[in-house]
């Protein structure tokens, strides 16, 4: 496993013992992951091993980390995902996407629609959402329009079957479920006050609080870099009794 280094304004990346193995040349590097890592040479990018050959030539405006031998990558302003040997295995033919493939599936966007491809580049789930989040433990977060405008969220599995729909007015706050649980926001219709809860996948609230310093129409947002790389900010909050 390498690490970046930097020297001046430029960077490389350093072994476990910490020699120089691709030297500082790079404006911008992404992380090492199935043995290969995102460069940017000043105009476009390209993915080296390390040995400091470029395995996926530098002809990309953006390249995400590999994971799970899969990296997204911008062209032309779409989006599509690449193999470790370079090969375009998911053609840019998309408008957004979601990190990363996990349970072989990754979320994709076209047309303001979202739903799910494999890693052959099939549809594995049609494009229905108005959001779709990665599966995490067979699971994902996905959203739709209700008739009357309102954002409902549901969880599903990996065949696209419903298993729980959340009340309307109710929205996560991270985008999967940790050891079974799930946190979500909801402001109380009667009082207006904004609160914050775990719900397992069934639908149950196990724990909840009031939250304080949080608006009622705060929620995570989508934000893209530069490179066209997917980051998503945090949002910050003090819990109240």
């Amino acid at each position: 496993m390498c690490s970046a280094s930097l020297k001046g304004e430029q960077y490389g990346f350093v072994n476990k013992s910490g020699k120089t193995v691709v030297p500082e040349i790079y404006d911008e590097v992404g992380d090492y992951m199935d043995g290969l890592a995102p460069v940017y040479n000043g105009s476009k990018w390209g993915c080296i091993n390390d040995k400091n050959k470029f395995i996926v030539e530098p002809i990309y405006e953006g390249i995400g980390s590999f994971y799970s031998k899969m990296a997204p990558f911008e062209k032309g302003e779409k989006y599509g995902f690449l193999s470790t040997s370079g090969e375009e295995v998911v053609p840019p033919i998309y408008d957004d996407y979601e990190y990363y493939f996990e349970n072989d599936l990754a979320p994709v966007c076209s047309n303001g629609n979202w739903g799910y491809i494999d890693k052959k580049g099939n549809v594995a789930i049609a494009l229905q959402y108005s959001d779709a989040k990665s599966f995490v433990g067979g699971m994902a977060l996905v959203a739709q329009e209700s008739q009357d405008g309102l954002v409902v969220w549901s969880v599903i599995d990996t065949k696209g079957k419903t298993l729980y729909v959340l009340p309307t007015g109710y929205r996560p706050l991270i985008d999967y479920f940790h050891n079974g649980l799930l946190l979500v926001l909801n402001v109380d219709e009667n009082t207006s006050e904004v609160y914050c809860r775990y719900m397992t996948v069934k639908g149950e609230t196990v724990y909840m609080w009031k939250a304080v310093g949080i608006g009622t129409n705060d929620a995570p947002q989508k934000a893209t870099s530069k490179q066209g790389m997917k980051a998503i900010p945090t949002i910050h909050y003090t819990l109240g009794k």
